[in-house]
């Protein structure tokens, strides 16, 4: 017995030293990836501290600058004094850890812009676990791959087929608004908007009709009622991202999904918009290879598109991606256009000349056309309304539906003469860029007139980016130019905007993307 007592000994400290001398590997695994990234984030810090001007209000050593930005009702103006002292390139500190590279010149901007270096993951992280690897977060190969799948997306007989969707879409918001006119009541545009092109966005991109603009009162079928839910969840999802991005409390996964009602129920919504999303794919697959192989030409949404394209080597997307990417073509289909799209109202309701302009256009187009009324304009007619396109981009400049495009470098670059390491984060300032008053005199003001055809010829490639640019620009933007061109024509053919009275003051407010507080309203009167 004695002898097996010292056996047992021997293996339980033969054990026992395995277990420290792998404990030991793992932590010394660990403080070298800690040392790794300790000696990265010094070396970015060092690099950039000798390279890079600081932006004004740095604040103390642990907040950086984000007690300054805290208050994003006054942040426009703040970076707007920033601009003033660094005109072209300027870093600040996001707390004491992330060092933020800004370039807010057409010169500086276009260096980030015409490469393809991936999103960076500490602004957009918190949408993975809607998007997932779609086109907006993919990097690498995958990206490339995807790109040039999602291209046939946007063939212009693909777009040319969706006119009928504006339009159809557009009647119910005009309907809706008659009412609103003939009791002498304001109208909620930012409401108006956000479901107007969650609609066109649903029905461009699977084909769904979502009644996201009929009131749940009226709604009959169960089906209708699910589909209203669907919608609703997709506005509560992207509302939880815009908050949680302005609470830094709330960025890491792990409080924000475990220890908050607002996590939770984002993931509750998630489920449910996921759900209902591998439904529509799986049934669209099922009914695809029932009828045979279908061509492009007979493709009439993005998902039919998705579910037939295949690569060089004949492969094609898998329901996960076709998912992410439908998920992807919501986001930035829905909550960007429907900035653009409140801002352009706004800014028609307070300038009449402008907007009488606009409407003499689209009356005129529409007479040579042949359309009786104002309930419908063909798509053809779209590429005839110059001026219209012109307050339309005036308004995107003023108001930037996307105030930042973040990159992270892969690669060391030369920014202005400044050397940026890789490794850093950038935050294209295209908000900033479309306010450059060496491109944009008295750039706060109004003026259509800037984006004539004799103006454009001369102006600088990156002054003007509204959809980013360069390999990684936003792929739908025709699909939304068409959108807001379609909406606006027809609003101004039945409605004259009038700026609402008791309209608090307005504040453009940046995020994810920017949005107008505390909402726009205006008045109408029938043309």
């Amino acid at each position: 017995p004695l002898l097996v007592n010292e056996e047992q000994v021997r293996k339980a400290g033969t054990n026992l030293a395995a277990m420290f001398a792998w404990l030991l590997i793992v932590l010394l695994v660990l403080a070298a990836v800690v040392l790794g990234r300790l000696r990265n984030w010094l070396r970015i810090k060092y690099v950039l501290y000798h390279n890079v001007k600081i932006a004004p209000d740095a604040g103390n050593w642990i907040t950086g600058h984000l007690g300054t930005l805290a208050d994003l009702h006054k942040n426009r103006q703040i970076r707007w004094r920033w601009r003033r002292a660094n005109p072209r390139l300027y870093r600040f500190n996001f707390g004491f850890l992330l060092p933020i590279v800004v370039p807010v010149h057409p010169d500086t901007v276009s260096v980030i812009l015409k490469s393809a270096f991936p999103k960076a993951d500490f602004f957009y992280a918190m949408l993975r676990p809607w998007l997932g690897d779609g086109l907006l977060l993919s990097s690498g190969k995958k990206w490339a791959r995807d790109r040039r799948l999602l291209t046939n997306c946007f063939h212009f007989e693909i777009l040319r087929s969706y006119g009928a969707v504006y339009t159809d879409a557009c009647n119910v918001v005009l309907g809706k608004w008659s009412q609103a006119c003939a009791q002498d009541e304001s109208v909620d545009v930012s409401k108006s908007c956000t479901l107007l092109t969650l609609d066109v966005i649903l029905r461009c991109a699977m084909g769904f009709e979502s009644n996201c603009q009929v009131e749940a009162a009226v709604m009959e079928s169960e089906e209708a009622k699910q589909s209203a839910e669907y919608a609703a969840s997709v506005i509560s999802i992207t509302h939880a991202i815009v908050a949680r991005a302005m609470n830094i409390l709330h960025h890491p996964d792990i409080i924000y999904f475990n220890f908050t009602a607002d996590g939770k129920a984002f993931m509750k919504d998630l489920d449910k918009v996921h759900r209902m999303s591998e439904r529509l794919i799986a049934e669209r697959r099922a009914e695809l290879e029932g009828s045979g192989e279908k061509s492009f030409e007979e493709c009439h949404d993005f998902l039919d598109v998705l579910l037939t394209v295949c690569d060089e080597n004949g492969k094609g997307l898998t329901d996960k991606e076709v998912r992410e990417q439908v998920d992807t073509f919501l986001f930035e289909g829905h909550d960007t256009t429907a900035s653009a799209l409140q801002w352009i109202v706004y800014h028609l309701s307070e300038h009449e000349e402008y907007q009488e302009k606009c409407r003499q256009e689209v009356l005129g187009v529409m007479r040579e056309s042949g359309m009786g009324d104002s309930s419908s304009i063909d798509h053809d007619c779209l590429s005839k309304l110059p001026y219209i396109t012109q307050c339309i981009k005036e308004s995107m400049r003023i108001s930037s539906p996307v105030p930042v495009v973040s990159r992270c470098l892969t690669e060391d670059v030369i920014i202005d003469g400044c050397k940026v390491p890789h490794g850093c984060v950038t935050g294209a300032a295209i908000a900033d860029v479309h306010m450059c008053e060496e491109h944009w005199p008295d750039p706060r003001r109004f003026d259509p007139q800037r984006f004539s055809a004799e103006k454009d010829k001369g102006r600088h490639p990156f002054a003007y980016v509204p959809f980013s640019a360069g390999p990684r620009n936003c792929i739908g933007q025709s699909l939304a130019m068409d959108e807001l061109k379609t909406t606006v024509a027809m609003i101004l053919a039945r409605f004259r905007l009038h700026p609402d009275p008791l309209q608090p003051k307005l504040t453009w407010v940046p995020s994810l993307v920017a949005r107008a507080e505390p909402g726009i309203k205006v008045k109408l009167s029938h043309v």
